[in-house]
Formats: structure tokens, sequence, C-alpha cells
């Protein structure tokens, strides 16, 4: 009975894993808002539940996630790239350009990193 209980416990979280991290709109946001409530300093859970918002265009609300991921995890790359890509998104360039360089830095193959510094490059021409 107790194994049952724990298998159903584990695929339940996996659900709402799957759902934050595979899903978008408000039933995905709700999902990794939940996994954000039972762990609220993990960066990955943070980050995700900042991509989601980013979605939803709650730009903000992303970038709050993000520097809160950065808080517990200065060298999150993930984080950083995404924060860049939501500080273009509301044209906080000087802002943006930082966390993209610093993310391209860390992984030369961030590809989301490198298409959002070429979009400010793009736009600043």
């Amino acid at each position: 009975m107790a194994a049952t209980l724990l298998w159903q416990t584990a695929a339940m979280a996996q659900s709402e894993a799957d759902k934050c991290l595979k899903g978008s709109g408000p039933a995905a946001l709700a999902a990794c808002d939940g996994l954000v409530k039972q762990n609220p300093k993990d960066p990955n859970r943070l980050t995700a539940r900042g991509i989601q918002f980013d979605i939803l265009g709650q730009h903000q609300k992303a970038i709050a996630d993000y520097d809160e991921a950065l808080r517990f995890d200065p060298k999150f790359r993930v984080a950083l790239s995404y924060r860049g890509a939501s500080l273009r998104m509301i044209g906080q360039y000087d802002n943006a350009l930082p966390d993209l360089e610093k993310a391209i830095s860390m992984d030369a193959k961030d590809a989301y990193a490198f298409f959002n510094r070429g979009v400010i490059r793009s736009d600043r021409q």
C-alpha cells in the first residue's frame, strides 16, 4: 500500500513537472507555481515558471523569477539567457546585453542567447 502511494505521488509530481516544462498557458503556469511552492529556492523551478510568465507576456514577473533563480545560483546560465531575452522583449537592451553576453561566454552553443543578442544588434542599426 505504501509503495503504491509513493508511486502515485511520484507520478503526480512528474505529471506536474511535465505540465510545467512541456505545456504553455495558465495550466502550465499553475503547475510551475505549485512546483515553486514546494521548493522556492530551486533555480530550475523558478526559471521554468519565469519561462511560463514570458509565454503569457508577463515579462516583469518572469524577470523577477529569473532574478530569484540567479540569487540562489549566480552562474545559472539558463536563467541569465532567459532574463536577457525578457529584458530585450521590454526594450531594456542595455540591461539585456550583459546577461546574454555572460550566457554566451558560459556556453558558446546557447542559440537562444545568440538569437536575442542578434535581435538587439539588428534593432540598434
